[in-house]
């Protein structure tokens, strides 16, 4: 199940009034499968179930409540292609760290083979 919870976290520009808290409560607190917590004076992250709900709803009630979200800063060309790199190569090869070894072994395992150094040598056999 852990697999389809999402974490939002929502900051704002300042310093989120205890009004608009409290309606933040009433309007997740009703929500089934639906956690937040207060991180800071100016922030919050919500965990949800994917499969119930959708990010843009979330953000929707958080929105009616009367929050402000702080806007985003734009990335350059640069760093969106770095991050982009990033999320491929943890997606392809986890957040493991890389060893030829182990990657080889992988591969071998998967296909069934046993890797060349394991193999039995007739040529030096008697």
């Amino acid at each position: 199940m852990d697999d389809f919870v999402i974490t939002h976290t929502f900051t704002s520009a300042g310093q989120i009034p205890d009004e608009v808290w409290n309606a933040i409560t009433v309007g997740l607190s009703s929500k089934e499968g639906v956690s937040f917590k207060r991180t800071d004076l100016d922030s919050f992250s919500v965990d949800f179930l994917s499969y119930q709900y959708s990010p843009e709803y979330i953000r929707d009630i958080v929105r009616k409540a009367g929050f402000h979200e702080k806007a985003k800063e734009k990335k350059s060309l640069w760093k969106r292609w770095l991050d982009s790199m990033a999320s491929e190569t943890d997606s392809t090869f986890g957040t493991r760290r890389l060893d030829c070894c182990s990657l080889n072994r992988d591969f071998q395992v998967k296909v069934r083979r046993r890797p060349k150094y394991l193999k039995s040598s007739t040529r030096f056999q008697k």
